[in-house]
C-alpha cells in the first residue's frame, strides 16, 4: 500500500469522515473500545489504514470536498431513491468493508462479530426482477356461493393439480415440477378470495400415507404445523446454492436453516413426521438499497443444489446444471390484482433422479382459506365462520415420477 504522509491523511479524513461514521461504525472493528476513545492505540492504527485505503482508491479531498459539501445525503439505508451519496461516504465504506474482511481473518475482531457485517446493504450479484408468467387457473368463483357467511363455509376446494407439472416455461423445455407456491384468486365483482399455498415437502417413501393422514386430520395447519421455507437475509443470491460458502463459517452462513422439519399439529412435541423442504428463500431485505428489490425469491433448497450441482448465473433466481437451465422461480399476476402468487420449479428429470437415489417422495400439501377482502366492511365480522376452522381448505397429492408412472 503506498505511504501517504500524516498531513494528507488528517485531511481526508476531516473532509470524508463524519463523527457518527468514525465513532461508532468504524468502532466496531476495535474490540473493547469505548465510544468516543480517540485514544485507543488500536483505533489509531486502524482508522489512519482506512483512510489511506480511501486515497489508494482514489479518494481525493481537493476534487471532491466542495462537492461533497453541497450534498445531503441522509441514512445511508434510506428509501429516497433518489438520494446521493457523498463521494468520501462511498470510499469510507468501501475502505471499511475491506477492513472489516481483513481483521476478521486476522480473528482481531469481537468475538461477536461476524464475517459479514450487518451494514452490508447492497447484494453485488444484483439478481434480477422475476419474470411473471400465466397460468390457466380454476374459475373458484363462478356457480359459488355469493354471501360472505356462505362463501367461507360452503365455498370451493380449489384443484390445482393441472398447474402442478408444467411442460414448458419461457420457452424452457421441462417438464417443470412445483417444488413451492402461493396462490390468491380475487373474484371479479365483489370482495370474495381465496389463498392458496402449495407446499411440497420430501418425505421417506415408507412415510406418505402417515403423513397425508395427519395433514388432512390438522383443523388449522398453519403456525408452522407444515414448516415454512429457512429464509437467508444476508446471503447473496449468488451463495444460495452452496451449503458452505468459502470464508462464512457454517455457523453464521446456516441463518437458522435445518436439515430436517417436521410436520405436526404441536411443533413443540415431536409427534410429527419428519419431512425435507425442498426450497429455500432469498430474503435480501429490499430496505438496504433501491438496487436490490428482488427479495422473495424462492429457489431449491441448499441439499438439493448440491445434490444436483446447481449453481447460479447471470443474475438470475433461475440455476442452472451442466445440462442447462435446471431450476425456475416465476411469479403470477400482480399483488392485489385478480390473481397472485408465485411459483419455484425444479426440472423434473432432475427431481426425479434425486427422489430415486434418497428414497423420498415429493407430497404437496395445498392449504388455504376462503375469506372477503380487507377492504371490505364486512371483513372484522366473521369470526363465527372461522372459530371453527370452517373457512379453510385442504388437499395432499403425491407426485408420480416417470418410473413410477411407468412401472
Amino acid at each position: 500500500m503506498p505511504k501517504y504522509d500524516a498531513a494528507m491523511i488528517e485531511r481526508a479524513k476531516r473532509a470524508a469522515i463524519r463523527m457518527d461514521f468514525g465513532n461508532y461504525t468504524m468502532g466496531r472493528l476495535i474490540p473493547g473500545r469505548s465510544n468516543y476513545d480517540d485514544r485507543n492505540p488500536e483505533y489509531q492504527r486502524v482508522l489512519p489504514a482506512i483512510v489511506s485505503r480511501m486515497l489508494m482508491l482514489g479518494y481525493d479531498p481537493e476534487q471532491f470536498e466542495a462537492i461533497d459539501r453541497q450534498m445531503n445525503s441522509g441514512s445511508r439505508m434510506g428509501g429516497d431513491k433518489h438520494k446521493v451519496d457523498r463521494y468520501g461516504k462511498k470510499y469510507g465504506w468501501i475502505a471499511y468493508f475491506e477492513m472489516w474482511g481483513v481483521r476478521y481473518a486476522q480473528g482481531l475482531l469481537a468475538k461477536e462479530r461476524g464475517a459479514r457485517p450487518s451494514d452490508a446493504d447492497i447484494d453485488p450479484t444484483f439478481p434480477l426482477e422475476t419474470t411473471s408468467i400465466d397460468l390457466l387457473l380454476p374459475d373458484l368463483f363462478n356457480g359459488q356461493p355469493t354471501g360472505i357467511g356462505d362463501w367461507v363455509v360452503r365455498g370451493p376446494q380449489p384443484e390445482y393439480r393441472g398447474i402442478l407439472e408444467i411442460a414448458e416455461i419461457d420457452g424452457s423445455t421441462g417438464p417443470w415440477v412445483v417444488l413451492d407456491g402461493f396462490l390468491e384468486q380475487n373474484a371479479p365483482a365483489d370482495d370474495r378470495q381465496i389463498f392458496t399455498f402449495l407446499r411440497g415437502v420430501l418425505v421417506d417413501n415408507g412415510e406418505v400415507e402417515r403423513l397425508c393422514t395427519l395433514f388432512t386430520g390438522f383443523e388449522y395447519p398453519g403456525n408452522d404445523a407444515v414448516p415454512e421455507a429457512p429464509s437467508y437475509y444476508y446471503t447473496y443470491a449468488g451463495e444460495m446454492p452452496f451449503s458452505s460458502i468459502p470464508g462464512l463459517p457454517i455457523v453464521e452462513e446456516q441463518e437458522g436453516d435445518s436439515t430436517e422439519y417436521m410436520v405436526s399439529a404441536d411443533r413443540w412435541s415431536n409427534n410429527g413426521v419428519t419431512v425435507g423442504i425442498p426450497v429455500q428463500k432469498y430474503s435480501w431485505e429490499s430496505y438496504h438499497s433501491v438496487v436490490n428489490q428482488n427479495s422473495g425469491s424462492s429457489l431449491p433448497s441448499k441439499l438439493l443444489c448440491e445434490a444436483l450441482s446447481l449453481r447460479y448465473r447471470a443474475n438470475r433466481c433461475d440455476l442452472h446444471d451442466a445440462s442447462g437451465v435446471a431450476s425456475l422461480y416465476r411469479e403470477v399476476g400482480e399483488y392485489g390484482s385478480q390473481i397472485s402468487g408465485s411459483f419455484s420449479y425444479l426440472r423434473r428429470d432432475l427431481l426425479d433422479n434425486y427422489l430415486r437415489q434418497s428414497g423420498k417422495a415429493l407430497v404437496w400439501l395445498m392449504w388455504g382459506e376462503r375469506g372477503i377482502h380487507h377492504r371490505s366492511a364486512e371483513a372484522h365480522n366473521l369470526h363465527e365462520y372461522y372459530a371453527n376452522h370452517q373457512h379453510i381448505h385442504k388437499r395432499t397429492h403425491v407426485y408420480q415420477t416417470t418410473l413410477s408412472t411407468q412401472s
